[in-house]
């Protein structure tokens, strides 16, 4: 195999890889074997072509070979660590990687596996190339519990397929893979940009979650490191930056409402959601907010912070319904742009129907779904649209939509429609019973037979929606959804319609 045809060079320090007792091999070499076998996976044939040097890790002098490796190597891994930082062997490897005539190095050729928390000051002192890169965390910390943070995986990683340590190897692997794929395509477009507010301690993992999501889907996080704190006007000028150029903003909440700045006023957090909605008024982009559903803003004793929590655009839930509704927001949001561009018409969903009976051929579907049973009701949305049914979705919650609009275009949208379709998915049953009462509400007013379908989705462990009667079709697939489940109830429709 030549030199100058490796994927991956993994840089490190000597000091990261040394064997600790018990142990067969060092910690790097570790991660490097475990991403090798889920890189071969993920990208199929032999895998990638790995470069590891143990020799210059020794300090034991620079060969050929290794100065091919990384002039040819696509991607370079960086075990970021305090013994990386003072080794004068992994600065010049990475001098070297970026400097490689016709490489085209780009800072997203690069990966940071962070072994131990970078302050701000650490991270000031890295490399320009890197200063906006999002390390993957290779670290934890209770900040109630350990007064240091521990490696994830030392000395031995454990067999736990739920543990972040086996988290992180897939999804740097998945980014790795991403690039490789990049790397023979043609140049990439500037990607919009994503703004993530400051989390506390305990939401570090969460927001990198959001964050690497965010990533594989082609975005730009901002911000990719702490805002500069030793002073009030810096700090909130960085934040401006970001603020002005996102395309959407999100912040996670905790039971906590973390540090103050030292040059007083607010914690970062408020700071940070006030400037947030001021932007998000300002420009006109979405912004949304998240707690954890055990988080209980009642055992909040700081009154301005409750009342953040409390506040009218926070979801309470689980990460991976933020991440869902998050995507979905943006795919959304860059459909419209794209017919913007084009001139092609949207519908809208405020606009009634010219007729509230259609032809058997013409049926609307009004398809009613919670925030977090976002992606189940697009399902639906798809399943209708290949029985040739014409559907509209519930709006999301936004701030340029006051909830009075909501409920108004949810009514002309029940008015227009020949039927509608409940999504029980995650959302509680309350809010099915109340969006069924609506429903019956305002179909009394324009005396018309109630013809709804439940669709029962995953999970499968949670209470009986209990809707029952004439006009109601319970569609049970809380074991996942069928794109046919729908059909007899089309079917129903059809033939009401064609009888008058």
């Amino acid at each position: 195999m030549p030199d100058s045809a490796w994927d991956v060079f993994i840089s490190y320090a000597h000091a990261d890889d040394e064997v600790p007792v018990g142990a067969a091999k060092g910690w790097v070499t570790t991660l490097a074997g475990e991403l090798r076998k889920v890189l071969r996976r993920k990208l199929g044939g032999d895998g990638p072509r790995l470069f590891m040097d143990h020799q210059l890790a020794a300090n034991e002098g620079l060969t050929p070979s290794l100065q091919a490796a990384l002039r040819g190597s696509r991607a370079l891994v960086l075990v970021m660590s305090p013994g990386y930082q003072k080794s004068r062997w992994c600065q010049w490897e990475l001098a070297r990687f970026f400097e490689a005539e016709g490489a085209g190095r780009k800072p997203d050729s690069v990966f940071v596996v962070e072994t131990l928390p970078t302050d701000s000051a650490g991270r000031a002192s890295w490399r320009s190339e890197l200063q906006d890169l999002i390390p993957l965390r290779f670290w934890e910390q209770d900040e109630i519990e350990d007064k240091a943070a521990r490696t994830l995986g030392y000395p031995v990683p454990k067999a736990d397929e739920d543990s972040r340590y086996w988290r992180n190897v897939n999804e740097l692997a998945h980014l790795i893979a991403q690039r490789l794929a990049k790397a023979e395509g043609p140049a990439e477009a500037p990607r919009p940009a994503v703004w993530i507010g400051e989390t506390t301690e305990d939401l570090l993992e969460e927001r990198e979650s959001v964050a690497a999501a965010l990533s594989q889907q082609g975005y730009e996080v901002v911000p990719a490191a702490p805002y500069p704190r030793d002073g009030e006007a810096p700090y909130r000028e960085a934040l401006r930056r970001d603020l002005d150029r996102a395309v959407m903003l999100i912040q996670l909440f905790g039971p906590r409402e973390g540090h103050r700045p030292a040059w007083g006023g607010a914690s970062f957090v408020a700071l940070q959601a006030a400037a947030a909605a001021a932007a998000a008024q300002a420009r006109g982009v979405e912004i949304c907010q998240w707690r954890a559903r055990e988080t209980d803003p009642a055992a909040v004793t700081n009154d301005s912070y409750r009342e953040l929590l409390l506040g009218p655009r926070v979801v309470a839930g689980r990460i991976e319904e933020l991440k869902q509704e998050v995507l979905q927001r943006l795919a959304r949001a860059r459909t419209a742009a794209a017919d913007a561009a084009t001139g092609a018409a949207r519908p809208n969903l405020t606009a009634p129907a010219a007729s509230a009976s259609p032809a058997p051929e013409s049926l609307h579907v009004y398809v009613n779904a919670d925030s977090v049973d976002r992606d189940l009701a697009l399902q639906v949305q798809d399943s209708l649209s290949d029985l040739g049914v014409s559907s509209a979705l519930a709006p999301s919650p936004s701030p340029a939509i006051t909830p009075e609009q909501i409920r108004l275009a949810q009514q002309e949208q029940i008015e227009a429609s020949d039927a509608v379709v409940l999504v029980y998915g995650l959302a509680p049953v309350t809010w099915v019973h109340s969006q069924f009462a609506f429903t019956r509400r305002t179909l009394a007013q324009q005396r018309r037979q109630l013809r709804t379908a439940l669709v029962d989705g995953p999970p499968f462990d949670k209470q009986e929606a209990g809707l029952r009667g004439p006009g109601i079709l319970a569609l049970s697939c809380r074991s996942g959804f069928e794109a046919d489940v729908l059909g007899t109830f089309v079917e129903v429709l059809r033939s009401e319609a064609a009888n008058g």
